[in-house]
């Protein structure tokens, strides 16, 4: 992939207000790939005459058959990304077509993903992380209709100008009119609530909730709370009411919030923007 050339009438700037500079160029030299998934490829990429680099997102399935998979749920992230805007959500930039394919411009994550960061001594306390997340949380299920991110886990938060930002929509859910609308595969099984696990329609803003638990542990620990990457062994685990053991040097004020997020019940699970209040309260 050497050059992509971008489609104008399919360029946006939405969300370009947390960035130093405005999206408006026709091409952009691709650098590297830096990471693929199921249904994507991500480039780091450059914009001529600009100092900041981005991230292109490519629709791109592994799997022979499933390339207009690929690029249904691309179209599907671009159109959500386009219409919300946080500070601790990953800017969206434009969208645009190439022989490669449909592709997502997005701010470029200088701090990388969030566990690099931590690992690399990032400056910015993991609590503070953790808030910025919720954050996010909050703003998307307070919209209307809300939605749900569906695949928090720590290689989904990324590091911009060392604050958390929340990336990757692919399997995000709309609620409207109590009709959950996108995608109904569950991401990384760990971090899936006991609900979803449990059959599909299970995402809400509760089990994003659960998902925030979790990470709030991992980012402690360093490492999963499951080893074992067996959908069998995590569906056992999680429906019996494990839960991840507590880090030596977790705040106890991340330690009581992640345990009421992980809550079995979703009903008796707190939503995102009181455990919002709880960590800057």
């Amino acid at each position: 992939m050497q050059l992509i050339q971008a489609s104008d009438p399919h360029l946006s700037t939405a969300g370009t207000q947390a960035l130093p500079w405005t999206f408006d160029a026709s091409h952009i030299a691709a650098l590297e790939e830096v990471a693929s998934g199921a249904y994507g490829v991500v480039y780091r990429g450059r914009c001529p005459g600009k100092t900041s680099d981005v991230a292109v997102k490519i629709a791109k399935a592994i799997r022979s058959g499933r390339q207009k998979e690929a690029e249904r749920r691309l179209q599907a992230e671009a159109a959500l990304l386009a219409n919300v805007q946080h500070e601790g959500i990953v800017a969206f930039m434009g969208e645009l077509q190439c022989a490669e394919g449909t592709g997502l411009v997005m701010a470029w994550a200088d701090g990388g993903e969030v566990l690099s960061y931590l690992k690399s001594g990032g400056g910015t306390a993991r609590k503070t992380l953790l808030a910025d997340v919720v954050s996010a949380l909050a703003y998307i299920h307070s919209l209307v209709p809300p939605i749900v991110h569906g695949d928090v886990h720590p290689r989904n938060i990324l590091v911009y100008q060392d604050r958390a930002v929340l990336a990757d929509f692919g399997l995000s859910v709309v609620c409207k009119d109590g009709v959950k609308v996108g995608s109904g595969a569950s991401g990384r099984l760990d971090y899936q609530a006991p609900e979803v696990l449990a059959g599909p329609g299970g995402k809400s803003p509760a089990s994003d909730v659960y998902a925030w638990g979790i990470l709030s542990v991992e980012l402690y620990s360093g490492t999963p709370w499951i080893q074992s990457r067996w959908p069998r062994a995590c569906l056992e685990i999680v429906l019996h009411e494990a839960r991840p053991c507590r880090p030596d040097d977790i705040e106890e004020d991340i330690w009581q919030a992640a345990q009421q997020c992980w809550q079995a019940e979703a009903t008796k699970r707190p939503s995102a923007d009181r455990v919002y209040g709880w960590l800057k309260g």
